[in-house]
């Protein structure tokens, strides 16, 4: 196995565990690692969301055998954003137009993560008629989002959910795992195989991800602080984001 095969593997390994952390799959972080590693794009999308699934089911077991999963709370972005997830696996965007949204989001995700205090403010649960209002109308964006890009789209509903405080950063960790689990599957489903050349090293980034995930999340719901967490996290967004522009300039 080559020096650069070795990196990419270890690159997702760290990758995996510090999202699991967070109740992430980690896909917007691959997408761009795999970018840079020059993997072919049009294999990138379907390999990222592979690594998701496989780390998301850790996710969501570690958070759940923790206490912290709450199905009320993920359920109504989850109506609207499974089928919208579908239908964004089978929009193409060209890979420059591909780059500049992933940089975009990325850098939102960070700054949000980074300024937003978990305990800043008492959780206020919403009142279902507001729930399954405004939880659908925000799970058709974020659904339509991770599926053009090839993300779970829970990196996005982790801050929603802070900014909205209808759940506590594990909470709304736990609730992003289970988002990110079903709609990964949906855009994997979008997505199909085509594309894909790389099957071997896909195998063996699915066996890497998979030991990170459980690390990660055995980590995020029993061990580590929030606040931690989202620092974490956020500064791991914004490393790859200026490898990102670096590699485009």
């Amino acid at each position: 196995m080559d020096p650069s095969t070795l990196l990419l593997i270890g690159l997702f390994l760290i990758t995996s565990i510090i999202f699991a952390m967070a109740g992430q799959g980690g896909a917007t972080a691959y997408l761009a690692i795999m970018v840079l590693f020059n993997i072919p794009y049009q294999s990138i999308p379907a390999m990222a969301l592979a690594c998701n699934v496989v780390v998301t089911v850790a996710v969501v077991y570690k958070f759940y055998r923790a206490g912290f999963f709450d199905l009320h709370l993920a359920l109504p972005f989850l109506i609207t954003s499974i089928p919208a997830a579908y239908v964004g696996g089978q929009i193409t965007v060209p890979q420059f137009a591909f780059e500049i949204i992933l940089i975009v989001i990325l850098t939102v995700v960070a700054f949000r993560l980074l300024i937003r205090n978990p305990h800043s403010k008492p959780v206020k649960k919403p009142t279902p008629l507001i729930a399954y209002t405004v939880g659908p109308l925000i799970g058709i964006i974020l659904g339509l989002l991770a599926g053009i890009v090839g993300i779970g789209g829970g990196i996005f509903l982790l801050p929603v959910i802070i900014f909205l405080r209808w759940g506590r950063a594990k909470e709304a960790a736990a609730a992003a795992g289970l988002f990110t689990l079903v709609n990964s599957i949906s855009g994997l489903v979008s997505h199909g195989v085509r594309g894909i050349t790389e099957w071997r090293l896909l195998l063996i980034l699915i066996v890497t991800v998979l030991v990170g995930g459980l690390v990660g999340s055995h980590l995020g719901a029993k061990k580590l602080p929030s606040s931690t967490i989202q620092k974490i996290f956020a500064g791991l967004i914004l490393a790859v984001v200026i490898r990102l522009i670096i590699s485009i300039a």
